[in-house]
């Protein structure tokens, strides 16, 4: 199968999907047009020299610099400047993960960075590229340390075009797709607790009126009332759950 990238409908699945089972990957022609767009946006603001931050001005402190126009290594400089991970790499899920969110990001047309940025991202995902990314390190907000390895690594000989600097290494794409994983994996384990209950029901011949669904209405919580549907589920055809007789 095939996960086509809107910028609008990324779900934790797909993320793991792509981040673990190497699921292939493309982008959405209406996602490609709006980051045409947004960057012809980007370009008539620099031509007319509206100070924009990180496009025609330097960052942070020096964010009243002006960028000279001929400034072709600014974009790389910034990047550079944040590489400043350290620690063990972070695992190669995690990894894959970050790329894909950061490609969905892209796919937004929020930002000015051009298709063909998108495109060789989206590339390395579905040739199961897997950088090598430093863990630990922080710089103000965003995943900026992190990022600038995924960048480097990603986009080496690239040339950047006005602003894509910024745009690149300005994302919570890493915290994001460990957020992702990690409630996947939850989710997994939760369900592998109710199908271990489910068997010690069975196992042990217990009672089990305690799953009877007037349970839920004399407490409505709706946790409670998934866990109990879904070990009657679970229990469905065994000598233990006898036909539930409704109440009157």
């Amino acid at each position: 199968m095939t996960l086509t990238l809107t910028g609008h409908d990324l779900a934790i699945d797909d993320v793991v999907a792509v981040a673990r089972r190497a699921e292939r990957v493309t982008l959405a022609p209406e996602a490609l047009e709006r980051m045409r767009q947004a960057r012809a946006l980007v370009d008539r603001t620099r031509e007319d020299g509206t100070p924009t931050y990180g496009l025609t001005t330097g960052l942070g402190v020096q964010k009243r610099v002006t960028v000279a126009q001929d400034d072709t290594a600014f974009e790389w400089r910034q990047i550079l400047e944040t590489r400043a991970g350290v620690g063990p790499l972070a695992p190669a899920d995690v990894v894959r993960g970050a790329m894909l969110v950061f490609a969905n990001q892209m796919a937004a047309g929020f930002t000015c960075i051009r298709p063909v940025l998108a495109e060789r991202l989206v590339q390395a995902l579905n040739e199961d590229m897997r950088p090598p990314v430093r863990s630990l390190g922080s710089i103000g907000a965003s995943d900026l340390p992190p990022v600038a390895d995924l960048v480097c690594e990603v986009f080496a000989g690239m040339d950047l075009a006005p602003g894509e600097g910024l745009a690149l290494f300005n994302t919570s794409a890493f915290g994001t797709a460990r957020a992702a994983l990690a409630l996947a994996d939850a989710a997994r384990l939760l369900d592998a607790a109710d199908v271990a209950a489910a068997l010690s029901l069975e196992g042990f011949a217990a009672n089990i009126s305690p799953l009877h669904p007037a349970v839920e209405r004399a407490r409505p919580d709706p946790v409670l009332a998934r866990t109990l549907v879904r070990l009657r589920e679970l229990l469905d055809g065994s000598y233990t759950l006898p036909p539930i007789r409704k109440l009157p």
